[in-house]
């Protein structure tokens, strides 16, 4: 897995860009049912509520990385340039 960090490492600072990447560790997620299903539903069947569903963290995660940080002299134009950047 190192080889793998470092790999590409070395190509976003090659391709000078921000690479996010999100971990799912298992002690967060101990269930298979929060990580492959989402947690739509518990073992029973029941449905959860929404904001109890896996699914959609890292759209979560990318709507507050767009946000603006109050008192960042930066943050205006940070969040153009991302709003203008291509999704991958």
């Amino acid at each position: 897995m190192v080889g793998t960090t470092g790999t590409w490492l070395n190509l976003v600072d090659k391709a000078v860009i921000l690479a996010i990447s999100i971990e799912f560790p298992e002690v967060s997620f101990p269930e298979h049912l929060w990580y492959h299903f989402g947690n739509l539903h518990d073992k029973d069947g029941t449905p959860n509520r929404r904001e109890e569903w896996t699914f959609g963290i890292d759209e979560r995660l990318f709507d507050l990385l767009r946000a603006p940080i109050a008192g960042c002299p930066l943050a205006h134009g940070t969040r153009a340039l991302w709003e203008e950047a291509p999704r991958v």
